[in-house]
């Protein structure tokens, strides 16, 4: 799947494998807090860079280095979103 940020940023995301979903659940269950006053869970900037790090295509540090952080936030978003979703969409 292709994803194209606000500001235009084009990624494209990868095929994971089940024990990859699971790795990236489980760092973001561990390094994420939630925030009751924005009713959101806030991740710290390893966990949004292990997400692309798996998820991405062509994946650099130089990629991450010049991402935004609303950039890295949309797209982190739109991965928990293609993976996560998308994999309750397959189990109906």
């Amino acid at each position: 799947m292709e994803f194209k940020t606000k500001s235009g940023v084009k990624v494209k995301f990868k095929e994971i494998s089940v024990l990859e979903l699971c790795k990236l659940k489980d760092v973001l269950h561990n390094s994420t807090d939630f925030n009751s006053e924005e009713n959101r869970y806030t991740a710290p900037f390893e966990c949004m860079y292990r997400w692309l790090k798996v998820g991405l295509e062509g994946f650099t540090d130089e990629l991450f280095a010049s991402l935004g952080n609303d950039d890295m936030a949309e797209i982190f978003i739109k991965l928990q979103d293609h993976y996560i979703m998308g994999e309750q969409k397959a189990s109906k």
